[in-house]
């Protein structure tokens, strides 16, 4: 006997979307590419199947991943259904709908403008007949993580959910029921109905009447063997309700198909979320070698730009006779230049040849100063004492006119002096 238009509510989960031409995808086609794209690997993927839906898409939104962006592109997707039209004619009679689906497809197949209340609004408006409590695509927002189904549904959305259900009759279709948030304050509900007619599998009846207990009693349960058989049962159901006025011959025939829409591009480095996973799921040893791969290459990096920022700066400083490198330097040209570690004294060496040709302009006494010496037939660099040169030294022709070997100091081979220790 068909129900009284506007004394029924409708409970709607994420089956009701999957059929074409609406083809959105379930939480466990979301998962699957999801985990391809971190690349776990193959020890891990059971581990992170187990996972609770909610607890899963937290480690992801930890790890920096712009989930509900990925999410709004690809529940845009699709048109409405069978399943929706009659949603949106139910509605036009003045029936009530719940959906935990962030789509709006339900508001697509209206042709007039629905009062929608949604998540973050704290308390639905009390003239919405649609109510989406784990929010819509238009806001971006939704429920969807461990740290958010924990908390209770808000006070004025638990009232709204039991006085909807108060001696009305309640239609589910495409809802299992799992969600932590709405579990408990739909038990209660459901004890206020009139009648409870849920679409469900048969596989799902055990569980389903754990979690509600009224569902044992004298109600409808359409069990089906497939979840495939769940909205053409339905759409019979609506049939003999007088709700399927609407439904076009093409939704009627494509309700019997499945054509999953593929997610959209995820964007973002998925590193870190990678090892927030393997974190979750206790492979702990993966998650720090993973933690470790995002650290060590920036840290490499910096110390890397650290240093050669540090050699540029010395390099201006010595070369520019800084206050701080002057006591270096008069200690490189004087006999007291032994004391100096060697590495350092050649490097001073070098500084003082330069500055003699590029900055004094003295070509003769920076080639003189570049004779070279082999005591112990090891090559070493010395340079004229005094920084005034009142005179040409004694030992400058000599120096011209000895044998030259190239230097940075001249395009002419020079020759190189020794320091006398």
């Amino acid at each position: 006997m068909p129900g009284e238009h506007g004394r029924r509510t409708f409970l709607v989960g994420a089956g009701a979307s999957v059929v074409p031409p609406a083809g959105l995808p379930l939480f466990f086609a979301l998962r699957s590419y999801l985990i391809e794209q971190l690349n776990l690997p193959s020890e891990a993927v059971d581990g992170a199947t187990q996972l609770a839906p909610e607890t899963f898409m937290r480690a992801l939104y930890e790890g920096g991943l712009p989930l509900e962006l990925w999410l709004t592109r690809t529940l845009r997707q699709g048109h409405p259904n069978a399943v929706h039209t009659v949603l949106a004619t139910a509605l036009a009679f003045g029936d009530q709908v719940w959906t935990v689906n962030v789509d709006e497809l339900i508001e697509a197949a209206s042709p007039v403008a629905l009062k929608v209340a949604a998540y973050d609004d704290e308390v639905p408006d009390a003239d919405a007949t649609l109510l989406k409590p784990h929010g819509t695509v238009s806001n971006g927002r939704y429920i969807f993580r461990s740290d958010q189904v924990v908390r209770p549904l808000p006070t004025g959305w638990a009232h709204r959910l039991v006085d909807d259900c108060a001696g009305r009759d309640v239609v589910v279709i495409g809802y299992a029921g799992l969600d932590v948030d709405l579990r408990l304050v739909l038990d209660d509900a459901l004890a206020g109905a009139n009648t409870i007619t849920w679409f469900a599998t048969t596989g799902d009846r055990e569980g389903l009447v754990r979690r509600f207990p009224i569902l044992d009693r004298d109600n409808t349960f359409h069990g089906e063997k497939s979840p495939d058989s769940l909205s053409p049962a339905f759409l019979d159901w609506a049939d003999a309700e007088g709700l399927t006025g609407n439904v076009t011959p093409y939704q009627r025939e494509a309700v019997t198909r499945r054509d999953d829409r593929q997610p959209v591009d995820l964007e973002g480095d998925t590193r870190l979320a990678r090892a927030m996973l393997l974190e979750r799921i206790g492979d702990r040893p993966g998650a720090r070698a993973g933690l470790l791969e995002i650290l060590l290459p920036r840290l490499t990096a910096q110390r890397q730009r650290l240093k050669a920022a540090a050699a540029r700066l010395r390099t201006i400083e010595l070369y520019g006779e800084a206050p701080w490198t002057k006591p270096f330097l008069t200690v490189a040209r004087s006999k007291l230049a032994w004391i100096l570690p060697s590495a350092l004294r050649r490097r001073l060496d070098r500084v003082d040849v330069t500055l003699l040709s590029s900055s004094h302009g003295l070509h003769a006494e920076a080639r003189a100063c570049s004779e070279q010496r082999r005591p112990r037939g090891s090559p070493v660099i010395c340079r004229e004492r005094s920084r005034t040169r009142p005179k040409r030294p004694s030992w400058l022709a000599r120096a011209e006119t000895s044998t030259c070997s190239p230097t940075h100091c001249s395009n002419e081979p020079s020759p190189t002096c020794g320091r006398e220790n």
